[in-house]
């Protein structure tokens, strides 16, 4: 006569033991590249920080150009109001100056909005 036990392990499923080995395998394999691709982005999301301590810097940065540019702007105003008023003519190169400062200070504030664009997105 069978014991219990006996007639409760022939009714189980026949399995083949390698199988099993293959399958748990394969599994040991998923969960560790899981845990890189975990690890990976943890390292980069810990990131984040460094990146927005980088952006605030350069917004800070491009702040102080942007007034420096717009005090240079109204340095030039008056130097154009004080030759107009002496009746002397501006520096030959002034222009060109005047032009590049006028030039860079929308550079600098296109890139202040893409700066804030960028600083905004880092929060994934």
């Amino acid at each position: 006569m069978k014991s219990n036990i006996e007639k409760v392990y022939s009714k189980l499923p026949k399995t083949e033991l390698a199988t099993q080995k293959v399958d748990l395998g394969l599994l040991d394999d998923f969960i560790k590249s899981a845990k890189v691709v975990t690890d990976m982005y943890g390292d980069a999301y810990n990131e984040k920080g460094s990146i927005k301590s980088i952006i605030k810097k350069i917004l800070r940065d491009l702040d102080m150009a942007n007034s420096a540019g717009q005090r240079s702007l109204n340095i030039g105003d008056n130097l154009e109001k004080a030759t107009k008023n002496l009746g002397v003519e501006l520096p030959s190169n002034y222009n060109s100056y005047k032009s590049r400062l006028v030039s860079d200070i929308k550079d600098i504030d296109k890139a202040i909005g893409i700066y804030k664009q960028i600083g905004s997105q880092v929060d994934f």
